[in-house]
């Protein structure tokens, strides 16, 4: 050791300065360049995971939007299906036909389209009929195939889906299975189902079944960093969608090496929760990230993962690495050539320089490091070497922390074409500035999302409490639309063709600056521009106005609108109206688009509207007609008691004239065998109400060649509106209470205008099980009963003027005899 020490004092100076600042600046590089590859390497690669994961969170977002596009979908249909059974008076079996039909051919991606609907969803009365009826349109190698099925309700089978959802109804999506087609393509398959209350009440489900194609596509699609595996997994372990197409339809724990590691992953994601791990597939070091998808509320859920090899993942944090590493290297090659310049200078500058080298080394960067009273040899370009790398380290630093603080406007120049870390800031800042742009963007079309979203769901519930007046309704709609949309003025016009002669437009609500516009406006259908939007069927969008166009008008000026957007109320390419929108600035793309969509359910709820006044009237005109009915009835009955008494009385004075009282049992011996000659009507009807066993007798009464020709039709195709509609009511009434009546007379009314008169009786017909299943009558023809009647009245007063005459002889002659007694 102390030879050592020997030897090193004999060193010159300059081979000493070598042997401190080599071995010293060597370290003190070696641990910085250390610290700054390690922390560089640790941040790159959890930014890298933080994409990565970022990454699949918006996957799953993209997925759980399409979910609820079926779902509301599914939810549509079943607002449809109650509207049609709770408001329409007509057929709903045919109703319900065009409807499945309709969605199907409308939305052909979409694999069936189907309903079940109890009894009471068809009588809302009938509580005890545990029934339902099941309608299906499928499209079945491009041919539409609709069905109709019925099943019987048993409350006892728990296991049931159908009795699951009646005891506890809610919006379901089922478990994917494997669909076997008569295709012979089996696909995987799922159902979503929406529950139909009516009146407050559970009446049926409705649902689409769709494959999961599309679903597929969107795992393929996914190449971000190459050599990745992306995968849609439901709650039941189906593996929905997967890269490798291979593993579609398999079971989420066959495609790992531990299948009680993965049941333990896919239970722990289908209760909410995410999941995330480093492991190797295939041999190789995979990062693997899973986040649930939540369907609905209550349910388990779905989960959609990406497995990245971590060499794509951590390859551009290891490129960041070896540039600081190369950095470093640089650094120390420089270190080195200064130490020999500096050794062939003085002692006292060569020290300062080691000085500030040290102090450079400890990351000491700031004016106090740079060196100055140097001359201009070797070691003074040495020392504005060191203090042009602090202004670089100092400007580097400087920027370095405006990009952590956020100011990604800061300008930097690096110090060279070769400055790495200059360049790679320059890059960093360009990719943070680009991603924040996507971002803001990103941002701006889910706000214009989610507004025309809420815009859907309001006008929605909108036009579900206004559907009795027109006018009111279109107030409504013009209002919350110009509010919506945040401009200036509105107006609605709806399609007047009460008169064939006399069809136009006419302006059924205007609304401006948060008021009430009461106008009164009429155009024909190829007027104007109202006229060209309605018959062209497109949208009309100017930004140049006619100067005597239309004036927006306040309390503050009247000014002429920049910007005119008019959209046909379009419904399967049937147009009911248009509605003109003026604003006083240019209106955005995507309010025009929010504006036609709603349009198409608006045009909808105003077909209905209309439908709904015309069958308001006409219930009303028939419920009159019944009351008129009623009136001449109970008109009918009093003369028919007066008849009675009358019968009473003739029956008291045959038994004191013979002569009389042959008379009229003749007559009445005579009516007799013509009621007893004439066959009575016999007809059996079903639950509604019609025919499906006729006697002879009515085929002949009816005019038509067989029984055949009867069966399946009811009153309403033989009878007046009159008649039939009572017909109709006193059957239902049989249904709901099993009473039935008898010999109840009545007028008919033929659909040719004949009348006759019949004397009715109605009986529920019962099954086996003594349910009631429809009615049967007897019904026999008195038209000649009621014409002898008339007679018989006729010949009673001729007959009690015959009586008067025979009393007044009887009076006269007793008389005659009394004086002949006593003269």
């Amino acid at each position: 050791m102390a030879k050592i020490r020997h030897t090193f004092q004999k060193l010159s100076l300059k081979a000493k300065i070598r042997f401190y600042v080599l071995s010293i600046t060597g370290l003190v590089l070696l641990a910085v360049s250390t610290y700054l590859v390690f922390s560089i390497n640790e941040i790159s690669k959890r930014s890298a995971i933080e994409l990565t994961n970022e990454m699949v969170l918006n996957h799953a977002k993209d997925i759980n939007k399409n979910i609820n596009k079926d779902i509301s979908f599914a939810s549509s249909v079943a607002s449809s299906a109650k509207f049609y059974c709770h408001n329409l008076k007509a057929d709903k079996d045919s109703l319900m036909r065009i409807m499945l039909t309709s969605l199907q051919q409308d939305h052909p991606n979409y694999k069936a389209v189907w309903l079940t609907l109890e009894a009471s969803a068809f009588d809302p009365k009938n509580n005890q009929n545990l029934e339902r009826k099941l309608f299906s349109a499928e499209q079945i190698n491009g041919k539409m195939v609709y069905t109709v099925d019925y099943k019987k309700i048993d409350e006892n089978e728990t296991e049931n889906l159908y009795n699951q959802l009646r005891q506890n109804p809610k919006i379901t999506i089922l478990d994917p299975y494997i669909d076997q087609s008569s295709t012979g393509n089996n696909q995987l398959v799922t159902s979503v189902i929406a529950p139909i209350f009516i009146n407050g009440r559970f009446a049926g489900i409705a649902g689409v079944d769709f494959n999961l194609n599309s679903y597929t596509e969107l795992t393929s699609n996914i190449g971000i960093y190459k050599n990745s595996k992306a995968f849609l997994a439901a709650s039941n372990g189906y593996i929905l969608s997967h890269t490798d197409n291979s593993l579609v339809g398999k079971n989420f724990e066959q495609v790992g090496e531990d299948p009680k590691k993965q049941a333990t992953i896919l239970d722990k994601i289908t209760n909410g929760k995410s999941y995330s791990s480093d492991e190797a597939i295939d041999g190789k070091a995979y990062y693997t990230y899973i986040i649930p998808i939540t369907i609905t509320e209550g349910s388990k859920s779905w989960a959609f993962g990406l497995s990245i090899p971590k060499k794509e993942i951590y390859q551009q944090a290891n490129r960041v690495s070896m540039v600081a590493a190369l950095l470093c290297l640089i650094g120390l090659v420089v270190v080195i050539i200064s130490v020999n310049i500096f050794s062939n200078r003085l002692t006292i500058p060569l020290i300062k320089l080691t000085n500030s080298i040290k102090r450079l080394a400890k990351g000491e960067i700031s004016e106090t490091t740079r060196m100055s009273n140097f001359s201009e040899d070797e070691i003074g370009e040495m020392a504005n070497s060191v203090n042009s790398l602090i202004d670089g380290l100092n400007k580097t630093s400087t920027f370095a922390e405006e990009i952590g603080a956020g100011n990604l406007s800061s300008e930097f120049e690096p110090l060279s074409d070769k400055d790495h870390l200059g360049l790679s800031l320059i890059e960093m800042r360009q990719n943070l500035v680009k991603s924040k742009e996507e971002e803001v963007k990103r941002r701006g079309e889910e706000e214009k999302q989610t507004w025309a979203t809420l815009g859907v769901a309001q006008f929605s519930e909108l036009l579900r409490e206004n559907n009795n007046s027109i006018k009111e309704l279109s107030f409504s709609i013009i209002s919350q639309l110009v509010k919506y949309l945040n401009i200036n003025q509105g107006g609605i016009f709806i399609i007047n063709d009460n008169d064939e002669n006399d069809v136009h437009l006419e302006m059924t609500a205007c609304f401006a600056y948060d008021r009430r516009k009461l106008h009164h406006t009429i155009f024909e259908t190829t007027e104007g521009l109202v006229g060209r939007c309605f018959s062209e069927k497109e949208t009309v969008y100017l930004l140049e106005i006619p100067q005597d166009y239309i004036h927006i008008t306040s309390g503050l000026g009247d000014s002429r609108p920049s910007c005119l957007v008019l959209v046909p109320l379009k419904l399967n390419e049937t147009v009911s109206g248009v509605i003109e929108l003026a604003a006083l600035t240019p209106i955005e793309e995507y309010k025009v688009l929010f504006v036609e969509k709603v349009a198409e359910s608006i045009a909808s709820t105003i077909s209905n509207v209309k439908i709904n006044v015309r069958t308001a009237e006409l219930l009303s005109r028939t419920q009159q007609q019944a009351e008129e009915m009623a009136a001449q009835e109970e008109e009918m009955r009093q003369n028919l008691e007066e008849l009675t008494s009358t019968q009473e009385e003739m029956a008291r004075i045959q038994n004191e004239q013979r002569i009389i009282q042959e008379e009229l049992s003749k007559e009445k011996s005579l009516f007799a065998n013509f009621l007893a000659a004439v066959p009575d009507a016999i007809y059996y009807k079903d639950l509604q109400s019609r025919f499906i066993k006729v006697s002879k007798s009515l085929v002949g009464l009816h005019k038509v060649s067989s029984e055949q020709d009867l069966i399946g039709k009811t009153d309403f195709d033989l009878f007046s509106e009159e008649h039939s509609m009572q017909a109709y009511k006193d059957e239902q009434e049989i249904i709901k209470t099993g009473l039935g009546f008898s010999n109840m007379e009545e007028k008919e009314v033929m659909r040719d205008g004949s009348i006759s008169w019949v004397s009715t009786s109605k009986m529920p017909l019962r099954d086996l099980d003594g349910n009631i299943i429809g009615t049967f009558g007897i019904t026999r023809n008195i038209t000649k009963v009621k014409a002898l009647e008339e007679t018989l009245a006729a010949e009673k007063q001729q007959n009690e003027e015959h009586l008067r005459k025979i009393e007044k002889l009887t009076q006269e002659l007793e008389a005659a005899k009394g004086s002949q007694v006593n003269p």
